[in-house]
């Protein structure tokens, strides 16, 4: 699914959270920044990551690969080894049990 930004802005995110009431059915293949819960990108470009912030997308994550460590970085901070956040929802996740082979 891609995320409709402007005209001829349609990322397709590595991983999006949508607000249930955005669901409009098998033909779907967009949806809009309003409909947007969370966007995650693994190895992605900071303007990427810039253009769902400029449409509005509150949290945007980025996880990106530091030297074989997995790094999050996210609307409260650079998280190192672990990603334990509060909002949009509560998660903990160890980042360094998912590092590249």
């Amino acid at each position: 699914m891609t995320v409709t930004l402007g005209p001829r802005q349609r990322p397709e995110p590595d991983l999006i959270v949508v607000r249930a009431t955005a669901d409009q059915g098998m033909n779907q293949t967009t949806y809009r920044p309003e409909d947007i819960v969370l966007v995650v990108e693994v190895d992605s470009t900071v303007r990427k990551r810039d253009l769902y912030e400029e449409a509005g997308i509150r949290d945007v994550w980025q996880i990106e690969n530091d030297h074989g460590q997995a790094v999050a970085y996210t609307p409260t901070g650079i998280q190192f080894g672990r990603l334990r956040i509060s909002a949009p929802f509560d998660i903990d996740v160890r980042l360094d049990d998912y590092q590249q082979m």
